[in-house]
């Protein structure tokens, strides 16, 4: 509501759309990406075997039981 509030007013508008061109404009420029390199390491488990996990139910009482 509050950023409804702003873009329906024109003044107030008018100076949020100052206040971002402003950070746009002394925002410095991005760097080139950088290529970071990556390590495989190997999962514990094999993805050949089909282990299936089972947790315990929790069973909870209330006055819907």
């Amino acid at each position: 509501m509050q950023a409804f509030a702003v873009l329906r007013d024109p003044v107030r508008r008018e100076a949020y759309d100052q206040a971002v061109a402003h950070l746009q404009a002394s925002a410095r420029p991005e760097a080139e990406p950088q290529s970071i390199p990556v390590r495989h390491v190997p999962s514990r488990t094999s993805r050949t075997s089909r282990t299936i996990r089972i947790t315990p139910v929790r069973w909870e009482s209330g006055p819907w039981a």
